[in-house]
């Protein structure tokens, strides 16, 4: 039962998690100042709220799974103080302050202080994304290990955390607007996926030993599921840049199908990197 919450509870931290990096990135540089408001109120700062509270509920859930006394021992002060102390501890607290300098940020973007915002972004991506190298799998493994999977984390937040903002442009801006962020994001996107892509396999690599245990054990073949969705993810990007963004406006409504359907996917993907990081390991 705890390890399932603990995956749910780390499925939507990811989630807010990549609206705050990615769609903090994408309202600073790509959405017009009239609709940044909207965005930063229904999006960004609920985003932000949701990790804040996500990563003490995480914490709380690990409590409990420790104390093994029901629903009660989430609150067991001698586990907690223990837990508080172990690295569970240090990445509930780093990503706690990561939410609140992401929501900092997305205050001032209401304030129109774009280049303030953009400072308090970077400290917040650092902080949210330092973590992922902190325990787990990763942390007995190669010390590069650590800041490869913190990359290969952001990089996914950056672009799924970009899908919602960009999906309300397309559907309300103007189409000199929408062509501009479309095209914009897409030849950022082309460097994100080259970057993805290399991380992952490098991680898979250093995880497994080898990419065998890919079709030799539950875990990998999990994993293959996990990367045939980011492939299908991948080529509606690969759509999106080359045939539906040169023919807008005539394909706004098939553009805006396509970015739900990747943010439906991106949904899965994460849920997917939950329970794997959760539920199973590298046999």
């Amino acid at each position: 039962m705890w390890e399932t919450a603990f995956a749910l509870s780390k499925w939507l931290l990811y989630g807010a998690l990549s609206a705050a990096i990615g769609g903090t990135a994408t309202v600073q540089l790509w959405i017009p100042s009239g609709d940044v408001a909207n965005q930063v109120k229904r999006y960004l700062l609920p985003g932000c709220i949701a990790g804040l509270l996500l990563s003490a509920i995480g914490l709380f859930i690990q409590v409990g799974a420790f104390a093994e006394s029901g629903l009660s021992g989430m609150f067991d002060p001698v586990y907690l103080s223990i837990l508080w102390q172990s690295p569970a501890g240090s990445v509930a607290l780093t990503q706690s302050l990561g939410f609140v300098a992401a929501g900092l940020a997305a205050l001032l973007l209401l304030r129109r202080q774009r280049r303030s915002a953009a400072v308090l972004w970077l400290l917040a991506a650092t902080l949210l994304l330092l973590p992922f190298g902190w325990r787990g799998h990763t942390a007995e493994a190669s010390p590069l290990l650590g800041p490869a999977l913190s990359l290969h984390a952001g990089i996914a937040a950056l672009w799924i955390g970009a899908l919602y903002p960009l999906w309300c442009l397309n559907r309300n801006g103007e189409p000199r607007q929408i062509r501009h962020g479309m095209e914009q994001f897409g030849r950022l996107a082309a460097w994100l996926v080259a970057l993805l892509v290399f991380c992952g396999a490098w991680i898979l690599y250093a995880l497994l030993g080898s990419f065998a245990p890919l079709v030799q054990s539950s875990y990998g073949l999990a994993l293959c599921v996990k990367l045939l969705l980011v492939g299908v993810l991948l080529l509606l990007a690969a759509q999106n840049k080359w045939r539906l963004v040169p023919q807008l406006p005539a394909t706004t409504a098939r553009l805006s199908r396509s970015i739900r359907a990747e943010i439906l996917l991106g949904a899965i993907i994460l849920l997917l990197t939950a329970l794997l990081s959760t539920l199973m390991g590298p046999e």
